[in-house]
């Protein structure tokens, strides 16, 4: 963990209660989980993880919650955050009270390009961030997202491996919504969020 992030959590405790990855999460500070996962809007449940995991829910709030996935000895914390890149830079600080293995950021990601369908899984080989649409196309950018950016700065505060696997909901350049997918989008979007998204969580969680 680097200075940067000690100093945060060192504020955090001197206006604060500690323990707080545990009254906001429900996590313990006693285990070392095998994984971090972080997904703005996403439970485990709403991934069906329960099909093949056990899955125990900790603490829920309007806009927070905490999970334990279990699967094969292997534990993952789970915790679920509102959107943007605040929030998630606030609560994985809460976060460095914990102590886990690796980190997982899942989410939705907007495409930008006709080659990208709903329903993809990507990982982002660059984050960047810019404010106009514009400029983001300029640089041949296939996707956009709100999160990603600010938790590639958190894993290296950490110091901890970390990935992020998005899985692409709308698309304005074949206008693909967000709302109102068609009878051919809806089960692309499906099997790439419940069945792909998954898998590949397990399958980095036990390398």
């Amino acid at each position: 963990m680097k200075d940067a992030l000690i100093r945060i959590v060192e504020a955090f405790h001197k206006y604060n209660s500690e323990h707080m990855a545990a009254q906001a999460f429900g996590l313990s500070e006693d285990i070392v989980y095998d994984a971090l996962v972080i997904a703005p809007s996403f439970s485990p449940y709403k991934l069906h993880m329960e099909e093949n995991c056990t899955v125990t829910v900790l603490k829920e709030g309007a806009y927070i919650a905490g999970y334990l996935v279990e699967k094969d000895g292997l534990k993952i914390a789970w915790i679920k955050i509102g959107s943007s890149a605040g929030n998630l830079i606030d609560h994985l600080s809460l976060c460095a009270e914990l102590s886990f293995k690796r980190m997982i950021f899942i989410g939705a990601v907007g495409g930008l390009k006709k080659s990208i369908h709903l329903g993809d899984v990507c990982t982002p080989s660059i984050a960047l961030e810019y404010t106009h649409l514009d400029e983001i196309k300029a640089f041949d950018t296939d996707l956009i997202e709100m999160e990603t950016s600010s938790f590639y700065l958190m894993t290296d505060l950490f110091e901890l491996p970390g990935i992020a696997l998005l899985v692409v909901s709308d698309n304005s350049a074949s206008e693909a919504a967000l709302v109102g997918r068609t009878s051919e989008q809806l089960p692309q979007y499906d099997f790439g969020r419940n069945v792909i998204l998954p898998d590949m969580i397990l399958t980095l969680v036990s390398e």
